[in-house]
Formats: structure tokens, sequence, C-alpha cells
């Protein structure tokens, strides 16, 4: 493209030759008009390409993504030919922008009604989800994920998270330790506890822990549970009063003492955690904003 002012005119002539002429003939030529002045060059000898029969075999080839890819259609077979450079590369939504980096590194900052369907969403995954195959007892914010480019991308959809089975980055305490020196009866459910007051806040629990609620500086089985009763505390004053039962039915499970195994393998345990704790948070997502369940994207 000329980005000079004068009009640039481009005119192309094609000279097809006869089947009777001569071999010694010039070969078919294309000539161009540039201004009035004519250039001529021989005629582009044709890219190089082959057949091939899978459409998917082809973009799933290394670097495919990368190129715009050169097919042909012809005669009702299909010609791979030369690639192009792409002019212009949209980035692509990556998977896994964890709930844990969103707290530490977004820029943005969640609604209150963004923090009450997830609370919904998230509790109701647990309920159906955890100490099964799906997910384990030792869950928390890195295991809740998102699609976007970054944690800094504020096109990030937060009413649409996604549970993960990758548990290589849990910021909970060792499975090593005896389960006799927690504090508390089932993990799984403590998750969720600290997982609503890190939504409330919108900061990580890790960045409320104390010198006293650590070992030598590390994480312990109660480290979590120790820092979240402290917040709790703090915080009360600026919790909507079913949202502050549902964390405090998470952190002490006081419900559920005369319930038997307290695990939601137990059927009277799992009635009991939806009444307590699941019932209080969709109340609360009902009355702000006239939500059910129903009504959110679900695991």
């Amino acid at each position: 493209m000329s980005h000079s002012s004068a009009p640039f005119y481009l005119t192309i002539k094609l000279t097809a030759l006869e089947s009777h002429r001569e071999a010694h003939q010039p070969h078919p030529t294309v000539k161009f008009a540039v201004n009035g002045e004519s250039i001529q060059n021989q005629t582009p000898l044709p890219l190089p390409r082959e057949e091939f029969e899978s459409f998917c075999s082809l973009v799933r080839e290394p670097g495919a993504h990368q190129v715009s890819l050169g097919i042909d259609f012809e005669n009702g077979r299909l010609w791979r030919t030369r690639p192009r450079r792409r002019s212009l590369r949209v980035a692509e939504p990556e998977v896994g922008i964890s709930l844990g980096s969103l707290l530490q590194k977004s820029p943005k900052k969640m609604s209150l009604k963004e923090k009450r369907i997830l609370a919904v969403i998230i509790a109701h995954g647990i309920l159906s989800f955890c100490e099964s195959p799906w997910l384990d007892r030792n869950w928390d914010k890195q295991h809740i994920s998102f699609y976007g480019h970054s944690a800094a991308d504020e096109s990030i959809d937060l009413t649409r998270p996604f549970l993960s089975t990758n548990f290589q980055d849990s910021t909970q305490a060792s499975q090593n330790q005896s389960p006799f020196l927690a504090l508390h009866p089932n993990p799984a459910i403590l998750a969720l506890g600290i997982l609503l007051l890190e939504l409330e806040i919108c900061e990580p629990i890790e960045s409320h822990w104390l010198e006293e609620d650590l070992d030598n500086g590390q994480p312990n089985s109660n480290t979590n549970l120790t820092a979240a009763e402290r917040l709790l505390v703090k915080s009360v004053d600026d919790l909507y009063e079913s949202y502050r039962m549902a964390i405090e039915g998470c952190l002490n499970c006081n419900f559920a003492l005369l319930q038997g195994k307290m695990s939601l393998e137990n059927e009277n345990f799992r009635e009991q955690v939806y009444e307590n704790i699941v019932a209080p948070l969709e109340d609360e997502l009902w009355h702000g904003w006239k939500l059910t369940p129903d009504d959110l994207q679900t695991f």
C-alpha cells in the first residue's frame, strides 16, 4: 500500500498462448502497468501442495495455531498449500486461572453479587463432589478456577467457576500430619468456611496468619482454623447474618455433634451441612437478587 497522496494504479494483463504455437515461443507472462509504465515478469510457479484427508490432523500439527493454514478444495479433494503468517494473533483464554491467584493479584474487585453467587456454586460443588474420586478432602482456593488470559484479566466471568482435580498446588497442611492433631472433624467443610471468608474479604487466609498460628514458621493442621476464627470475630460487624452463620457452621460444625460420623458420605451429615451451611447461602442470594441455585452456572 502506498502512503503517497498521489493516486496509484495497477493494471494486470494476462497473455494466453494458443495450443498451436511453436515450442520456442515465449511462456505465458503477466504484465503490470504502473502509472502507465509497463513492467513484465515471468508467470510465478504454482505453490507446492499435497493432498490430505483429515482436517483435524492438519490443525493439530505443531505450530498450526501460529499460522493461517493454506487449504484448497478442488474437485471434491482437499489440498494443503503453503501457510501464511497470521496478520493478527488473538490471545486465546487459558484454563486454570485459580481463585487463589485472583485473590492475590487481580486488580478487579468482586461485587457482592459475584461473591454470593460463587459461595452458593462452590458450596453445592463441595456437597456433591467432596470425599469422592472427583475432589480431595484437602481442597482449597487453588482448585477453583476460571477461564481467562491471566489473573489480571478484568473480563473473567467470576460467576462461572470450574472445579479442578489437580492437587499439586494445595496450600493445605501436609497430609502426612496425624489426623489426631487436627481440631476440626472434617477438612473439606473447614476448607469451605475458609473460602467463604476469603471471598468476603477478597484476600487469601495466608495474609492473616500470625506467628502463633505456625510451627517454626510453617503451617500445621490447625493454622487456617485458628486464623479464620480470629478473622471471623474481627469481621462480624461487616457480615450479613446468614453468611456469618454459614461460616460459623463450617468452622465449628456444632450442628453435627450428635450426627455420628462427620463425613459427607454420611447422609445424615450431608443433610445437616445443607441445612446449616448451604441453605443460609441460598437464602441470602434469594433475598438479595432473587436468584436460586437453578439460575446459576453449576460445576
